[in-house]
């Protein structure tokens, strides 16, 4: 995915990673604030439709749908600052575990998994994305990456990220 910045077209690598509509995936993209996930998402699921938590009008939007029809006018949707609107995410886990939803992408704030409803009612139902600022390699080679780093796709990929780094030597990972 090319994300523009000051006329710069910069390839994310974490576009790779990232599910298609067609999996029944529920994605969670957290990170810093500007550091580029609601523009990446946009990118990435254009032809989804995007609902803002920013704007209230939404909030109230959203919140006042029923549960049982949530799937059917919400569906398949990117959701941004989930984190505004909590009680949301009993809506999206009843209809992913009945079914009627298979995908939804929704962006928030790093605090948004510190909220006990995330941990609680998403849990083993979401992938988890942190979207970090510009990486060098990104900005090196910003039209599109020739070589991903190894340690990144083994991280994202890999279940237990401890095994995985003991496999480096320190030094290159940054400890002392």
């Amino acid at each position: 995915m090319l994300i523009m910045w000051e006329n710069i077209q910069i390839k994310r690598m974490l576009s790779n990673h990232l599910p298609g509509v067609a999996d029944r995936q529920l994605l969670l993209m957290t990170g810093a604030r500007q550091a580029g996930k609601t523009t990446l998402v946009r990118q990435q699921y254009k032809n989804l439709p995007y609902y803002n938590l920013d704007a209230i009008e939404f909030r109230d939007q959203l919140s006042s749908i029923s549960t049982f029809r949530w799937a059917h006018e919400v569906g398949v949707s990117v959701i941004d600052e989930i984190q505004k609107e909590p009680e949301l995410f009993d809506k999206i886990k009843y209809a992913f575990d009945d079914g009627a939803l298979r995908f939804s992408v929704l962006t928030g704030s790093s605090q948004v998994l510190l909220l006990k409803k995330v941990r609680e009612t998403l849990a083993g139902r979401v992938t988890l994305r942190e979207l970090f600022p510009f990486m060098l390699c990104e900005l090196i080679n910003p039209v599109g990456i020739k070589s991903e780093s190894v340690l990144l796709s083994r991280l994202i990929s890999e279940e237990n990220s401890d095994e995985t780094l003991a496999e480096f030597d320190s030094v290159l990972i940054g400890k002392d």
